[in-house]
């Protein structure tokens, strides 16, 4: 464990990896509820009621939690399999042991967690293609029922889910299956794991960063809040100077 919870007992230690797990879950689970939700915007004119805007993104929630209480279990247990094993002669040559989270992928808690995360980001994944491919054929063919800056606007959010969703591949999901790999076929990548971890690292601010780079209303709300000037268009009043001969 990295970070100020390092310092904290085994216990805290684990909550916080239900935590960051949970969290990572429904970072990617999330993204299928968003696409949908634009879809479905897009498809029918106007937004959904609040009970099914509630009951859409709520699935999330509903998948995510539980995964993060079996990475709970998975990481907080999978150390028992092998009762008795000094874990720190692997790695710590130090004594006495730091506290450690042990991720055995010997015990059948972390192969269930394993797999059923991998199905979960797999589908969810699918998902997002296949909706996004829905949505791209149905905003071009509504593209003349647009006003220019509802077509700038439309384009902006294209560009920022399909941003999001590849966003993952490099700081979520693609570093997990790296992660899942390595453990189940018992190989050492070195240094590379403690990169692999760091990008995951970053997911907390990949997603408002995007927000400010690629939709412009939301940029220049941000500019605002800062005290910097408003970079949107301004119209330009001539002005006609006569001079008296």
């Amino acid at each position: 464990m990295e970070g100020p919870l390092r310092f904290a007992p085994w216990h805290y230690q684990i909550l916080g990896m239900f935590v960051f797990c949970t969290v990572l879950a429904l970072a990617i689970t999330i993204l299928p509820a968003q696409f949908f939700y634009r879809y479905y915007t897009m498809t029918t004119g106007g937004g959904m009621s609040k009970l099914n805007s509630f009951l859409l993104f709520s699935t999330s929630y509903c998948i995510s939690i539980p995964l993060g209480i079996m990475a709970y279990f998975a990481y907080g247990y999978s150390a028992t399999v092998r009762p008795g094993f000094n874990y720190g002669t692997l790695w710590y040559p130090e004594v006495p042991l730091p506290t450690v989270i042990y991720a055995d992928t010997r015990h059948q808690y972390l192969i269930l967690y394993f797999g059923i995360g991998g199905v979960v980001v797999t589908v969810c994944y699918q998902l997002v293609v296949l909706i996004g491919y829905k949505t791209v054929v149905a905003f071009n063919e509504q593209t003349r029922k647009f006003t220019t800056r509802a077509q700038s606007t439309q384009n902006q959010l294209t560009y920022f889910l399909i941003i999001q969703s590849i966003i993952p591949l490099f700081v979520s999901s693609g570093p997990n299956i790296f992660l899942i790999t390595v453990s189940f076929f018992r190989v050492d990548p070195g240094i590379l794991t403690t990169i692999i971890v760091d990008l995951m690292g970053l997911m907390p601010v990949c997603n408002p960063a995007l927000s400010i780079v690629v939709i412009k209303p939301y940029r220049r709300a941000i500019f605002r809040a800062l005290g910097k000037p408003d970079l949107s268009p301004t119209t330009v009043a001539s002005v006609t100077v006569t001079s008296k001969r």
